[in-house]
């Protein structure tokens, strides 16, 4: 005699799911261009990670954690106005130059923001400064101190420059090559200390501009020592007698400057 099955309604396949139509990934994103756009940076190197757009890391920025965070600092400075990078390069070059050093491998400043806002707001500042000093000294004509406050503007431009070329011709003979672009940057934000303080020479005190950029002349050698290793990649062997010679250097340049100026006005090549 045959039996009855204990529970007749049971299906036959007991694996299948209850749920035949629930997608068998529900975390994958329901616009494919919105995959790919983010599988398309995934694992990439943080070079071209930094080129992903401003507005390509606001849209996924939660949705996307795995972004390394210097890549993430790069997209944010990316996206600051050309003043506001300055203000963040110079208060992180003046209080923390290694940590400066170390961020422009990630987020170099291009050659003309070294220039403009950088330069053209110290150097301005600066020249400024020194006229309005000059000013309050009777020996002075005006003429005269507009000719030297643009003689000086020119020097200086001129020293940054040219010691430009001497680090980079430097660092290619100790095997790091030949990176103009590279040494400017070096420069240009090693002497940031030196130009701030040239803001005194608004106080008409003889000679006060100069000691001053004495006094800040420590403050750039430390620029320079901390970005020997991470930014100019010069071996380490050679990284105290490099760091040596650019600090010479710049010494002996900047020092000559103050000298400079009056002998070329007495050429009367300005008049």
């Amino acid at each position: 005699m045959a039996t009855e099955p204990e529970n007749p309604t049971e299906p036959d396949n007991p694996t299948e799911p209850e749920n035949p139509t629930e997608p068998e990934n529900p975390t994958e994103p329901d616009n494919p261009t919105e995959k790919a756009s983010v599988e398309s940076t995934a694992g990439e190197s943080p070079k071209q990670d930094y080129e992903v757009s401003v507005v390509h890391y606001a849209q996924y920025d939660d949705a996307a954690p795995g972004y390394a965070p210097e890549v993430v600092a790069s997209i944010q400075y990316a996206s600051r106005n050309p003043l506001s990078r300055f203000f963040i390069d110079f208060a992180t070059v003046l209080v923390h130059p290694s940590k400066f050093w170390k961020g422009q491998d990630a987020h170099p400043a291009t050659l003309l923001h070294v220039h403009v806002p950088h330069l053209a707001i110290l150097v301005l500042l600066r020249l400024t400064a020194s006229f309005l000093g000059g000013a309050f000294r009777p020996q002075y004509a005006p003429s005269v101190l507009i000719v030297q406050t643009v003689v000086q503007g020119l020097l200086i431009f001129v020293l940054v420059w040219g010691m430009s070329l001497v680090v980079a011709t430097a660092t290619a003979i100790t095997g790091a090559g030949f990176h103009f672009d590279r040494a400017l940057r070096f420069v240009a934000y090693s002497i940031t200390p030196i130009l701030f303080v040239g803001i005194v020479g608004a106080i008409p005190v003889p000679y006060i501009a100069q000691i001053c950029d004495l006094l800040a002349m420590p403050w750039a050698f430390v620029a320079m020592g901390t970005a020997i290793l991470p930014y100019l990649h010069i071996k380490e062997s050679r990284a105290p007698v490099i760091s040596a010679l650019f600090c010479g250097i710049l010494l002996c340049l900047w020092g000559a400057l103050p000298m400079l100026i009056p002998y070329l006005l007495s050429l009367k090549l300005f008049s």
